[in-house]
């Protein structure tokens, strides 16, 4: 199938074969946006388009981005990237920090998506009467990065070894040996669900950005394993590249997405736009006309800027000499 992209956005037509005569494809378009306004955010079309579509991984503003593919995903991908800042500009010990995407209507029976997290200021393990290990106080602070290198995980050592907590080898907290934890650091970002209690605690990994596909909490998320460890089942969830916690069921436009948290003076809200594409098909004499829908949605909260991902999956019959076509045009307003 041929396609043509009028647009100046980042966009590619993905394919690949179901049988002899079938294929599936997917529209896969990728629009940045500017945040205008407030307190309520208006989202404008960026003048730059830095986050491309790409077939292969590649160095996206925020580290390396997976590959698009032409799979439908189980649901749509949240990211966030920015900082924990203390409300009033106040040091406090520790604050919540939360991504909301609220339907526009909710007489259409959607839910609230919520994914929150626990930030502190910096710990460490110390021992209470000389014997027990315990968090030390907490340090005040007034901001934390949300990186991976501020949840758990990291490198232990066993054996004169190091050895990488695989769903994290950035994050700090990862001991294997009791007496190498007093004086280690705790997890400053957690599940408020999973907190760590005691050093040999393992907790899942709260990250807002990307979760790399050779990560078990893909695996956990995307794979049925049967009782001898082969792959029973491949779920939509694998091809996610959100944290499983940062799957959002579906996002519409006129639905606000509101981040807690990373601004000093109140959340951030940002009202999602109406497509600005629309995607022409044609097979044979057949015309058509369809709306893309959201994949993804990526804040950057210091940058004020915002990509949303947009996805039309389509499959089709090859037909000897049938003009296929797709063309990616601008929506009029």
């Amino acid at each position: 199938m041929n396609f043509t992209n009028e647009t100046p956005f980042p966009a590619e037509l993905l394919s690949t074969i179901i049988d002899a005569e079938r294929m599936t494809a997917s529209l896969v378009a990728r629009v940045t946006y500017a945040m205008e306004g407030g307190p309520q955010k208006r989202l404008v079309v960026a003048s730059e388009q830095p986050w491309k579509v790409s077939r292969t991984p590649w160095e996206s503003p925020r580290g390396t981005m997976e590959q698009d593919l032409p799979y439908m995903k189980g649901g749509v991908d949240l990211f966030m990237w920015g900082k924990a800042r203390a409300p009033g500009g106040v040091p406090v010990e520790s604050m919540e920090v939360a991504v909301e995407l609220s339907p526009a209507w909710e007489t259409e029976g959607r839910t609230p998506f919520v994914r929150r997290a626990r930030v502190t200021g910096k710990r460490v393990w110390i021992r209470r009467d000389g014997v027990h290990l315990v968090p030390s106080a907490t340090a005040a602070f007034l901001e934390v990065p949300l990186t991976l290198d501020r949840a758990f995980g990291g490198k232990g050592v066993f054996d004169g070894l190091d050895v990488p907590w695989m769903e994290n080898a950035a994050g700090i907290g990862f001991v294997m040996e009791e007496e190498k934890v007093e004086g280690s650091p705790l997890p400053q970002i957690e599940d408020p669900d999973a907190p760590v209690r005691a050093w040999t605690d393992r907790p899942p990994v709260c990250g807002f950005g990307f979760c790399p596909l050779v990560n078990q909490a893909r695996f956990r998320n995307g794979l049925v394993l049967a009782d001898d460890g082969e792959i029973k089942e491949l779920r939509a969830e694998m091809f996610n590249a959100a944290y499983p916690p940062m799957i959002a069921k579906q996002a519409r436009p006129g639905d606000v997405l509101r981040v807690h948290g990373v601004l000093a003076d109140g959340p951030l809200a940002i009202v999602l736009p109406e497509p600005p594409i629309l995607l022409r098909l044609r097979f044979g004499e057949k015309l058509a006309e369809r709306v893309p829908t959201i994949d993804q949605i990526g804040v950057e909260v210091d940058e004020g800027r915002v990509f949303v991902t947009y996805r039309f999956p389509f499959r089709y019959t090859v037909r000897l000499f049938e003009l296929r076509d797709a063309t990616l045009i601008t929506r009029k307003a």
